[in-house]
């Protein structure tokens, strides 16, 4: 994700420049050969995207560590969760 030192990692950098290009997108599938260049690639675009609609990252490797570095806390909440009952 982000190294020590550095204010943002270049794959989100380059995922908040390509999230114009998905304003009329519903749905998003990042792909890479490292998932951490993925995640920050998601995360950049869903840093940009969320200024203006909600969104939602969607682990779909399953407990994949550069998304789990993101979560705070232990919460086993899943992403329907998060559309049925909002947590």
């Amino acid at each position: 994700m982000t190294a020590p030192g550095s204010l943002i990692a270049p794959w989100e950098v380059e995922g908040r420049r390509q999230a114009p290009l998905l304003d009329g997108v519903c749905a998003v599938v990042i792909a890479a050969t490292d998932p951490s260049i993925a995640v920050s690639m998601a995360v950049g675009i869903a840093r940009s995207q969320g200024q203006r609609r909600r969104v939602a990252i969607a682990d779909l490797i399953g407990e994949a560590p550069a998304i789990e570095s993101q979560l705070a806390g232990d919460d086993p909440h899943g992403i329907a969760d998060s559309f049925l009952y909002g947590v």
